[in-house]
């Protein structure tokens, strides 16, 4: 097993540090490890309390991020195998949207089609709308699903339902 590293997390130098691991270490409590809790969005999450006693919550991978390779504005602490309790530096890296949508895809925790909350149609429907392009076809597709033109032009050309 690898040794684990500490180092003093930028701007609460002599407070707190983080581990390469995913630990935090309060230096407020004797050095005692942080229990993290899970967020909203089922992160591990802390709260760091600076020397003037203001609160900064904060989740976990973002930290280790932050303290190891530095702050990127405008990038996401991105988790490399989908794990969002997995917070090892070897499994984090800085990304965008497009990189965090495509992590999504490739862990299977993309939510499209029928598994989307405002989803209206099924696949089995969106099969059916392809099935002919025709204008009747179309026409009638439109009422029987309640849907627009657009809605339905855009599913036949698949530019949207593009997984199925």
């Amino acid at each position: 097993m690898a040794m684990e590293t500490w180092k003093a997390v930028p701007g609460f130098e002599g407070l707190y540090e983080v581990s390469d691991h995913g630990n935090v270490k309060s230096f407020w409590r004797g050095g005692r490890i942080l229990k993290a809790t899970k967020n909203y969005y089922g992160y591990r999450q802390v709260t760091l309390v600076d020397s003037c006693r203001k609160n900064f919550p904060i989740v976990v991978h973002r930290l280790v991020l932050m303290t190891f390779s530095g702050k990127k504005e405008g990038k996401m602490a991105l988790h490399n195998d989908g794990n969002k309790e997995n917070n090892r530096l070897s499994n984090l890296r800085w990304g965008d949207h497009k990189d965090n949508y495509a992590d999504t895809v490739l862990h299977g925790t993309a939510i499209m089609g029928e598994a989307h909350p405002w989803a209206r149609l099924s696949k089995e429907a969106v099969f059916e709308i392809r099935s002919d392009s025709g204008a009747v076809h179309k026409k009638r597709m439109m009422e029987k699903y309640g849907i627009c033109e657009q809605h339905a032009a855009l599913i036949m050309k698949r530019k949207v339902w593009k997984h199925i």
